[in-house]
């Protein structure tokens, strides 16, 4: 199976241009509009990357990535997606995205190139290792 990649946008707008630039390649794309639609994406099976666009109309940035850190710790390590955050900038929104686990963060403004090519990169990544029980 494809994996899918999971376009998490606080802006509407970030959203949809992701999404149709990622389709029109041919991903398979899942780009939930709610938190609760943004869980249930994360936990289905396939998941393989997840974006993550900190845009600029959400000033809170930093609370938004912390809290789809308790998402993604609430999945099995082999589960983990690799993940791309694209930020504009802010300082506290790019240590929350360390903290999130981040792989890749790019930084606006970006060209669709860049954003394929960071993705394909993730694709080709191999998945986590499963952490070894002590």
């Amino acid at each position: 199976m494809e994996p899918t990649i999971v376009v998490v946008a606080e802006d509407v707008t970030a959203r949809i241009i992701a999404e149709t630039l990622l389709k029109t390649q041919g991903f398979r794309v899942d780009a939930p509009v709610s938190e609760a639609d943004t869980r249930r994406a994360i936990h289905k099976p396939g998941l393989g990357v997840l974006v993550v666009d900190v845009g600029a109309p959400c000033p809170d940035g930093s609370n938004f990535l912390a809290g789809l850190r308790r998402h993604l710790d609430s999945l099995p390590p082999t589960a983990q997606p690799r993940v791309l955050v694209v930020l504009n900038g802010d300082p506290e929104a790019e240590r929350a995205a360390h903290r999130l686990g981040a792989d890749i963060l790019l930084h606006r403004p970006l060209s669709p190139a860049q954003f394929l090519t960071s993705v394909e990169h993730l694709l080709q990544m191999p998945r986590r290792p499963a952490a070894v029980a002590a």
